[in-house]
């Protein structure tokens, strides 16, 4: 199949109406299908239970129905998830996921719970400090107890050899995603940015077998493809994710190229692998709490900070621009301090504001513009 025909599907799919979404999975695997709730949700573990995990955060659709069960000030990944539960779209759902990681997603998730029909909703109590020895035996436990949790739904004990089957076949999904950045990074202009983090979001949506066959095709395709000149101004992108879709082009028509990130839809989906030694619960918890630094946890060091400094010196990037989700209470509490951190590092940054619904392209369009030519001056 050619690089046209994959990364078409790959658009398909990504623009898909949630409900069609669901619809097309249950005909694709004839499994149960479980909504993810964005945030490291161990998709490894529906998977080995025999269940099909469908990642989302919420719609691009106005809200008109979730301010009647959510408050106003929640982000727009929670109100828009939320208005999908209530005008029906999320109804095929075979069940829900909800990680704790602010108090927009704890309020979600009593009001998924009261509103959803009976529908199996489970909670994962994620710790909110990684980097001490209990976080990491608390969350083992959480793990397990999730576990069970989900064989309950089932019907299908998760055995070490099933997880490490489904482990194995996740870690492969993400080293093709990894060739494919590689490809992007090297070839300029043999994968557009946009091409390249859609199909990263099609890994999200599509059952992994099918997206394993389809990622092989296109980079069989662009094996032997010729990159073009190297982008003038190169970033590097930070936030949670990079919607609605059309920022992405705006990058592209002010000549920016993004060389990294630490997106949740992005590297944080496919940079780190769980390990295939040892005990597979253990092999989840180890690669949640390294994974890259992100917002929604407590680190001792400004990991976040450093992380994206030092990303920007291995890239050779010209600057960091973070997408700031409106709302969002965790990106709000350390976006000072993370500005702070950039600027003495003497790295040109630009913070956009967005929202999953509304945004004002033009205007991002001219800030955009106006960064790239400071970072010319």
């Amino acid at each position: 199949m050619s690089a046209e025909s994959v990364l078409s599907k790959f658009h398909e799919a990504a623009a898909e109406p949630l409900s069609k979404k669901i619809e097309n999975q249950k005909k694709a695997t004839g499994k149960k299908v479980v909504g993810c709730f964005l945030y490291d949700i161990p998709e490894e573990l529906l998977h080995a239970a025999g269940l099909q995990p469908l990642l989302f955060w919420g719609t691009n659709r106005p809200i008109s129905m979730a301010d009647t069960l959510i408050q106003s000030f929640c982000c727009s990944l929670v109100r828009s998830a939320v208005e999908a539960l209530a005008d029906g779209t999320l109804n095929k759902l075979d069940g829900m996921l909800i990680p704790h990681v602010c108090d927009s997603a704890q309020q979600m998730s009593s009001t998924w719970k009261y509103n959803s029909g009976g529908m199996y909703v489970e909670d994962y109590f994620v710790p909110k400090k990684l980097y001490s020895q209990a976080s990491r035996e608390y969350l083992i436990e959480e793990l397990n107890r999730l576990k069970g949790s989900i064989e309950s739904l089932s019907g299908r004990k998760v055995t070490p050899a099933l997880l490490k089957e489904s482990i194995n076949l996740y870690n492969e999904d993400r080293a093709l995603l990894r060739q494919l950045n590689d490809i992007r990074l090297k070839k300029p202009g043999a994968i557009s940015d946009r091409d390249f983090y859609t199909s990263v979001k099609a890994s999200m949506i599509m059952p992994k077998e099918e997206h394993i066959l389809l990622m092989k095709d296109l980079l069989n395709s662009l094996k032997d493809a010729r990159g073009g000149e190297a982008p003038k101004i190169k970033v590097v992108l930070s936030g949670i994710l990079w919607e609605p879709p059309q920022v992405l082009d705006v990058f592209a028509e002010v000549g920016v190229a993004i060389i990294g990130d630490d997106l949740y839809n992005g590297s944080r989906y496919f940079l780190k692998d769980v390990a295939t030694d040892g005990d597979p619960m253990e092999a989840l918890a180890d690669r949640h709490i390294n994974n890259i630094p992100f917002c929604c946890y407590h680190y001792p060091r400004q990991e976040v900070a450093q992380h994206l400094i030092k990303l920007v010196k291995e890239t050779g990037a010209h600057g960091i621009v973070i997408l700031e989700i409106k709302f969002c209470e965790p990106q709000d509490f350390e976006h000072p301090d993370l500005v702070k951190a950039i600027e003495e590092a003497g790295i040109p940054e630009l913070s956009l504001e967005t929202e999953l619904q509304t945004i004002a392209l033009g205007q991002m369009r001219t800030r955009l513009e106006a960064f790239v030519e400071m970072i010319g001056e």
